[in-house]
């Protein structure tokens, strides 16, 4: 069931909690994903295997392709759901993270769908929110606040979480491919917390 029934005597769902805490989730850790390059580049660049403008241009990608899919991504969550468009959002880093090591061409198609994904996860899970504390519009900006919140709590740790990963792959050895099959890992579990505890909307006899 994608929705939960809320009657007359539980007007506003005290659920919009767990709603609030698995969005959180999935947007720490896609950030953490799409964020994870950054905090590894100077070790990769130092040692030849990336350049700077390597580094500039995946940036460059996942900015334009965030930027041309943030309205489409709306579009999406309102036709097709926000708990499935937050969910493909996740999956799609998922497959961006698994693939970025593999080869230069598929670094670049990777860093395009880190784009598409970011855009997904900017706007659905706030979406998701809005309808989930609709019933108390105060609480609405706390929620936001706090989603927008673990966004930056991601790109914290991706100052550390990558580093410690990449040196426990093997560094320039092996470094990369293990950072990132990892990340993906991670984010994965993670889609998989959402899908299983996430609702798309509260439903009510009284409007819901």
């Amino acid at each position: 069931m994608d929705n939960v029934d809320v009657t007359e005597k539980s007007e506003i769902p005290k659920y919009r909690w767990v709603i609030l805490a698995v969005s959180c989730l999935g947007t720490f850790s896609g950030f953490l994903a799409m964020n994870s390059f950054a905090s590894i580049a100077p070790f990769l660049i130092e040692g030849g295997v990336w350049s700077v403008a390597d580094l500039g241009l995946w940036s460059g990608i996942t900015t334009v392709f965030c930027t041309l899919f943030l309205m489409p991504s709306g579009i999406l969550a309102d036709k097709y759901g926000r708990k499935i468009i937050t969910g493909f959002g996740l999956i799609i880093w998922v497959i961006a993270s698994i693939i970025f090591p593999i080869s230069p061409v598929l670094k670049l198609l990777s860093r395009a769908l880190m784009g598409i994904g970011y855009a997904m996860l900017w706007v659905a899970p706030s979406a998701l929110l809005v309808s989930w504390f609709s019933r108390k519009p105060s609480e609405i900006p706390a929620a936001i606040g706090t989603l927008v919140g673990f966004w930056m709590l991601g790109g914290a740790v991706t100052m550390v979480l990558p580093v410690y990963l990449f040196f426990l792959g093997g560094g320039l050895a092996g470094g990369e491919f293990y950072t990132f099959m990892i990340m993906g890992v991670i984010v994965l579990v993670i889609a998989i917390v959402f899908w299983v505890f996430g609702k798309e909307k509260p439903t009510s006899s009284i409007g819901g």
